[in-house]
């Protein structure tokens, strides 16, 4: 399960940053999870809460926004919602668009005292 592994690299970022900001305790925490990243969310919140223990993190709420795929066309440079990462350009038909959202992991925010 790589989402425990994930969540104990983003405590660790968050114990960075919190330190940096002079931030004692982290509240509020949103990450960014794409479609095909390959994150299970479900997962993710389940390892990010025994990640947290013992740590400026723990009893932060956690909230994921899901990022859907979109692609945009090689053939017409249109870009279009394209779930699972497959599906024909709406514009000229045309298969193979190049992803340019829906694969990221991103922490978004963090809010602490």
């Amino acid at each position: 399960m790589h989402e425990l592994a994930l969540s104990q690299d983003i405590v660790e970022m968050l114990t960075r940053l919190a330190a940096r900001e002079g931030i004692n305790t982290i509240s509020r925490v949103v990450l960014e999870v794409g479609e095909i990243s390959g994150v299970e969310p479900e997962a993710l919140a389940f390892c990010f809460d025994a990640a947290t223990r013992s740590t400026p993190v723990q009893g932060a709420e956690l909230c994921i926004e899901n990022i859907a795929v979109v692609g945009v066309c090689r053939g017409c440079a249109a870009n279009f919602p394209c779930a699972g990462g497959l599906a024909p350009c709406p514009q000229c038909g045309a298969y193979g668009a190049t992803i340019i959202q829906g694969a990221e992991l991103r922490l978004k925010e963090f809010e602490g005292e």
